[in-house]
């Protein structure tokens, strides 16, 4: 429906709400992500003669020069005694809105606040810069922005929140002590200007501009040591604080720019001093040095055009009529010394902004006498409004409406329901002993309170509202209230699951009360609220909030795994009960023919073993929570008693027997089955302690839970060597799990083993039948498709040991440290010297997926290279596609004349690869199996010299390894190449040698990054690897010249996006 209308009904009679707009609502059953943010409008009909004289001329009065004049409150008391917001009675919001506590917003308010500091610049060039800390919900955001107003920022998010309310970039600054590159990455490319604190966030800054090629602007942030004269906890500007850089280390800072240049730009000077800061003429002490030092930089030829004083104007939190500074007080301070300089200023108020615009307002739960003490205890909390216990912080309290009859004031501690002595909004406050239920508000709460609110006990965040000409607009919504699919949000990353829920309920309300109903026209919803409940949480856990036992609401359950992927949908109707599930991973040590244990106990001694699954099982990435073991009841007695329980864990033992009584002991929980414990696991309170979940045996268990739907991950120790087993579990579905790491072989104790660990990708073992636009897809064409897409579960020691890693990080380290130097194509690389990496070729194939890898990316490029390379090195003979005598013809006839690539070569020259071959099967420990492709004397008939000139191969353990050594790297276009073809080589030469694959080492001298080649490689970082592929090969094939392309089949392979990388020539 369209905007809300006012409902007719006669003057001064009974109020009607009404939400519209209902369509926007979330249809039933709960709707598939992403969702679309929704804006719900409520109109509150109020007669001119419900509003009182006092309050509707405080509403109705502007300052004709609002610069000059204080800030002045938008909630104020009526003569009838209720407290009102612009005009509109606060107590019939109470009433309206669907619960308490909430944030009241004023508009207008936030609208005279900016104009104030517009007035006040008036004659300047400058620039007003919100401080997005203050508080963060983006339509107070978009307003601001649509006023005129520019942004600043200090963090990544707060970046991409302000990109996505449309703030102009080149008007926005990022400032902080610690800003992420990630992040500083984004501010170059947007070109917003950011502020130097530290000589790391320096060294950040400049290889982010490395990144996306433009120079940043940038601000040094100088520490000016002038004490603002407010609580240590908000003083900013001192020589002990942690941001900004002192006097004594700026030259170090502008021979470091000058050395940059290419990369910053020194546009200016920027000074923070605090916040809550009430005397103006601590601005101009810092704005006089500032401006002696932007007279030292000049004098060394900086073009500065900026001064930046920061924010921390304060505002009257007593409410005492204190005469404080103004917009204009402010401005006025320093207005003479920027105009001396002609620069221009940069303000960062945030708290001037928009602290006074808004009310926390609560319902009063009741009130009690503890000794001498009087409290009254609110429905809101330091959960909703932290600054009294962070700060020992003032706010003005009040009740919203008149007190009872003879009702006696006394003194109150106000306090909420929080379970911390912590807990209290104000302390020693004389007020009305108010009534249950009646409203209490907390002033000048726009500013530090929403934005730094928690679900700490696990409260909802609150809902805010605005206000504008006696209506209200309500904006629900999550921290950042923007749409789930926007880049802002699919950012928030790193492995994080979001969880919704989503409750319909009846409204407690008597609608006879306030008049007749009327009949509900299509698209409006009366008597129901909709309220959402968001809950970050890092890591895998997987959240459920209790087991859903009896639940009175009709609820409905909507788990999100990184913000944008459906993997679980559960509904309910009526009273349910739920049984959500722990996933889970498994750990076991396993023969090849998956034998896992000898008379109840582990046939060999492996300390490294006990040492990994001591690592894995142990380790979590957030020190406040730990991991949960669950085993059988034989596993737990094999286990010494001096090692029960296993420490660091919570061991869940897994027993039907009523004899068995350990459940008195700390850190252990008797469950009778698996499932009963995975449930237990999902349920309150350990959904929110416990990380992982970790299966470690026994048989049976294990035979259970291998490769079931609930299994993550299979961390196998694969024991080589033979051992006669007694108990065995079912091998590792592999149409289900794929490899994501395998370490190279380990010998102890005469055993050979490795640890490995895979994934599951798919759903299940049996691939159903795909549609697409209604046709029936056969399964086999998406086998290589994984259902599962990110692997964060896995533990980081885990996660971060997947082989493409090594090359990724080599990118990282080569883009943000290389060398710069010119090349041939005179394009340009940064390079580093001596790298190597090295690939495992024993159960999947090096094929990277951060990016689609095909002969394609080769092939568009190739041909134009080949004629000017040609035409350059004087072979303007030779005709298209001619290479000369480059590999293959020195890996097969080394030695020859070469003519052209149509002449017969047959019987002339060494053939290399047939020699190595032979060496292989009937010498192979001879160390001279090389084969190499430069030839000095033919390099002059060579397009291009060999880049990967030689390799030499080992064969150790029936197993044949490859190390190749690569004079010069093309990391971008090159080298994914290089790996995949010299590693098929390999295996290609084990099978018709009767050896199995072993290692690939590639070694390289010059190992570059084309300047072209930065921003898609940086694109590329951004992606997170996924399994590698599996070769397959025809087994029957044992001849070299044999085989063809049929021949081979890489099963599951499924990367990220193709990336596009020009060929540099």
């Amino acid at each position: 429906m369209a905007a809300a209308q006012l409902l007719s009904c006669p003057s001064g009679s009974p109020q009607i709400y009404r939400i519209a707009n209902a369509s926007a609502f979330p249809p039933k059953p709960f709707p598939r992500f992403p969702a679309r943010f929704r804006s719900r409008t409520l109109t509150l009909q109020t007669s001119a003669s419900r509003i009182p004289p006092a309050a509707a001329s405080s509403a109705a009065a502007a300052a004709p020069a609002a610069a000059a004049a204080g800030f002045r409150h938008c909630f104020s008391k009526g003569e009838d005694g209720f407290l009102y917001c612009e005009g509109v009675r606060v107590e019939d919001v109470m009433e309206a809105v669907e619960r308490s506590p909430f944030y009241l917003y004023s508009k207008d308010q936030i609208t005279r606040n900016f104009e104030a500091y517009k007035e006040a610049l008036e004659g300047l060039k400058s620039v007003v810069g919100y401080a997005i800390k203050a508080n963060n919900n983006l339509k107070i955001l978009e307003h601001l922005k649509g006023l005129g107003c520019g942004a600043v920022l200090v963090s990544g998010n707060e970046l991409r929140l302000a990109l996505r309310a449309g703030f102009d970039p080149t008007r926005c600054i990022f400032n902080g002590n610690g800003k992420l590159l990630e992040d500083l990455v984004l501010a170059a490319e947007k070109g917003v200007f950011v502020n130097v604190d530290s000589e790391f966030d320096l060294e950040n800054i400049v290889t982010a501009a490395r990144v996306v090629g433009k120079r940043v602007p940038v601000l040094l942030r100088i520490n000016p040591d002038v004490d603002p004269q407010v609580h240590p906890y908000v003083a900013t500007g001192n020589k002990t604080s942690k941001f900004g850089i002192r006097n004594e280390k700026l030259q170090w800072f502008l021979d470091a720019v000058k050395k940059h240049s290419s990369e910053i730009d020194l546009v200016g000077v920027h000074c923070h001093l605090g916040s809550t800061i009430t005397k103006v003429d601590i601005f101009r002490d810092a704005a006089i040095l500032m401006v002696n030092f932007i007279d030292q930089i000049r004098a060394q030829g900086f073009q500065l055009e900026y001064l930046n004083i920061g924010g921390g104007l304060g505002i009257d939190y007593h409410h005492s009529g204190a005469v404080l500074p103004t917009p204009l007080d402010l401005v006025n301070t320093v207005r003479e010394l920027v105009l001396s300089r002609d620069l221009t200023l940069i303000i960062e108020p945030g708290r001037s902004l928009i602290a006074n615009t808004c009310c926390l307002v609560n319902r009063v739960t009741g009130v009690k006498t503890n000794g001498t003490k009087n409290f009254i205890v609110i429905d809101g909390s330091m959960a909703e409004l932290i600054r009294p216990s962070l700060y020992g912080a003032y706010q003005h309290i009040e009740l919203v409406s008149p007190p009872l009859p003879n009702s006696e004031s006394s003194t109150f501690d106000v306090v909420g329901p929080v379970c911390e002595s912590a807990d209290f909004l104000g302390k020693d406050r004389e007020l009305p002993t108010p009534a249950k239920g009646v409203g209490l508000v907390v002033h000048d709460a726009g500013a530090y309170c929403m934005s730094m609110a928690s679900t700490y006990n696990l409260k909802m965040r609150p809902p805010e509202y605005w206000s504008f000409k006696h209506a209200f607009s309500i904006y629900m919504c999550s921290k950042l209230a923007v749409p789930l699919d926007s880049p802002c949000v699919r950012q928030l990353g790193g492995g994080r699951r979001w969880f919704f829920f989503f409750v319909e309920s009846t409204l407690e309300r008597n609608w006879n009360a306030v008049g007749l109903l009327h009949p509900a026209e299509r698209g409006d919803i009366y008597l129901t609220r909709s309220s959402w409940f968001g809950l970050d949480v890092l890591g895998s856990c997987q959240l459920e909030i209790g087991a859903y036992a009896k639940v009175t609401r009709r609820s409905y359950c909507h788990r999100l795994a990184n913000m944008a992927t459906d993997i679980y949908q559960n509904g309910s109707n009526g009273n349910a009960q739920h049984d959500p599930q722990r996933t889970y991973q498994v750990v076991v040590a396993a023969t090849r023919d998956m034998g896992i244990g000898k008379d109840g106990n582990l046939p060999w001694k492996l300390p490294s073993d006990l040492k990994f699954f001591k690592e894995v099982t142990m380790t979590t990435s957030d020190p406040s929570k730990r991991n949960a073991v669950i085993m059988g009841r034989k596993t737990w007695e094999s286990i010494p008693p001096q090692n029960r329980p296993l420490p660091g864990r919570l061991n869940v033992v897994l027993t039907r027997s009523g004899s068995f009584d350990i459940a008195t002991a700390e850190n252990i929980l008797m469950c009778g089955s698996l499932n009963s414990a995975l449930q237990l696991l999902a349920a309150t309170p350990y959904c929110l302690s416990i990380e992982r979940v970790f299966v470690i045996g026994g048989g049976q268990v294990l035979r259970e839970a291998l490769n079931a739907p609930g299994c993550e991950a299979i961390h196998l120790t694969d024991i080589e060597t033979s051992f006669q087993c007694d108990t065995f579990i079912p091998p590792v579905d592999c149409s289900v799990f794929r490899p994501w790491y395998s370490s190279f072989p380990l010998l102890e104790n005469s055993i050979r083993y490795s640890f490995v660990a895979y994934v599951r990708v798919q759903s299940s073992g049996t691939e159903p039948h795909a549609t697409h636009d209604g046709e029936v897809v056969d399964s086999k064409s998406i086998k290589n498709k994984f259902k599962v897409e990110r692997f964060v579960f896995l533990p980081k020691l885990i996660y971060e040991r997947h082989e493409e890693y090594a090359y990724l990080r080599l990118v990282k380290d080569i883009i943000a440290n290389g060398a710069k130097k010119n090349d041939r194509t005179g394009t340009g690389t940064l390079s580093k010297f001596g790298c190597q990496t090295r690939f495992n070729l024993r159960r999947s194939f090096p094929l990277l997926t951060t990016k689609f890898f095909g002969e394609v990316l080769l092939k568009n490029s190739c041909g134009l290279l080949v004629v000017q390379q040609m035409q350059s090195v004087g072979l303007t003979h030779r005709e298209e596609g001619d290479l000369g005598p480059v590999y293959g013809f020195q890996w097969r006839h080394f030695g020859a004349e070469y003519t052209d690539m149509h002449a017969d070569y047959t019987g002339k020259g060494f053939d290399q690869l047939s020699a190595i071959i032979d060496k292989i099967k009937n010498d192979p420990d001879d160390r001279r199996m090389i084969l190499s492709a430069w030839n000095p004397s033919d390099l002059k008939k060579m397009a291009l010299p060999p880049c990967h000139m030689f390799a030499q191969f080992y064969v150790e353990n029936g197993e044949l390894s490859c190390q190749m050594y690569q004079r010069s790297a093309d990391l971008g276009l090159g080298v994914p190449f290089n790996i995949a073809s010299y590693s098929l080589l390999t295996c290609m030469i084990a099978q018709v040698c009767d050896l199995l694959p072993g290692d690939f080492v590639h070694a390289i001298g010059d190992a570059h990054v084309y300047s072209t080649h930065v921003r898609p490689l940086e694109e590329q970082l951004q992606k997170q690897p996924k399994p590698f592929p599996v070769l397959k090969m025809n087994p029957l094939k044992k001849d070299i010249d044999s085989f063809v392309a049929s021949d081979f089949e890489l099963v599951g392979y499924d990367p990220h996006n193709k990336i596009e990388m020009k060929m540099a020539i």
